[in-house]
């Protein structure tokens, strides 16, 4: 998952990421935002290996329904093929549901 860097994602920014449901129903959503996030965390861990340099935030747009649960859900995006990632809901309108992916 080192390819996945804020910068790789900038570009897709209004692009479409398929997310597979526990039902195998895909959902398109669509990235709306890429937030770089201060964490004040070390760059290394405690064996000295290198640790993401910067922890950043995906914002996801999908549909009202079906509501996803917090959870890892596969997510194809686009160039950088499939991933399990968590994402939380964490704004519900009537027409749309903003999801969060953290990178940290």
């Amino acid at each position: 998952m080192n390819e996945l860097t804020p910068d790789a994602f900038d570009s897709l920014v209004g692009q479409g990421f398929v997310v597979t449901d526990d039902d195998g129903a895909q959902i398109t959503m669509i990235l709306t935002g890429v937030s770089r996030l201060e964490t004040g965390a070390p760059v290394t861990d405690i064996d000295g290996n290198p640790l993401r340099a910067t922890a950043f935030q995906l914002t996801l747009r999908g549909p009202a329904e079906p509501l996803l649960t917090t959870q890892a859900y596969p997510v194809d995006i686009p160039g950088l093929g499939v991933h399990h990632l968590l994402m939380s809901a964490f704004e519900a309108g009537r027409t749309a549901v903003n999801y969060d992916i953290v990178f940290a």
